[in-house]
């Protein structure tokens, strides 16, 4: 399966490319945050949206998970503890490097943030969340 611009294509047993637009539920979002209650309302949140969620309370765990799975945009937590959301963009922009990546804050963290950003971070939400914001960021963002 290849992304297009706005549109998926795969190839039939025939050889035919067959391709179609791309909708929100093709849309593979990772959600990364230390807090349960944000990855549990956030992932609610974008499933009712009809997007496809996956979530990792810590910064080891969503390395594995982006090793093992296509994942389009991931959303990672700065502050969390044994490895921040930076440290792990930089480990995950490795493994999966045309993956979007945005992080989310409710820190002052303003040296990390701007590191984030010259190393191709997409975008900085700030909690409280803008959740209209960051479903636009999803909807904006496909792995093509």
């Amino acid at each position: 399966m290849k992304y297009n611009n706005d549109r998926i294509c795969t190839t039939n047993k025939g050889g035919q490319n067959l391709c179609r637009k791309i909708s929100q539920g093709d849309r593979r979002v990772l959600i990364v945050d230390d807090e349960p209650f944000m990855t549990e309302t956030l992932h609610d949140l974008l499933k009712e949206l009809d997007f496809q969620v996956t979530t990792a309370n810590n910064g080891l765990d969503a390395i594995n998970l982006i090793k093992s799975i296509p994942i389009d945009v991931a959303i990672l937590d700065i502050k969390m503890p044994e490895m921040n959301g930076f440290e792990v963009f930089k480990k995950m922009k490795e493994i999966k490097p045309k993956t979007k990546y945005a992080l989310m804050t409710g820190y002052a963290v303003e040296e990390i943030i701007n590191e984030a950003i010259r190393s191709g971070i997409k975008k900085i939400f700030y909690k409280p969340l803008d959740l209209e914001g960051l479903v636009r960021f999803i909807q904006e963002n496909n792995n093509s």
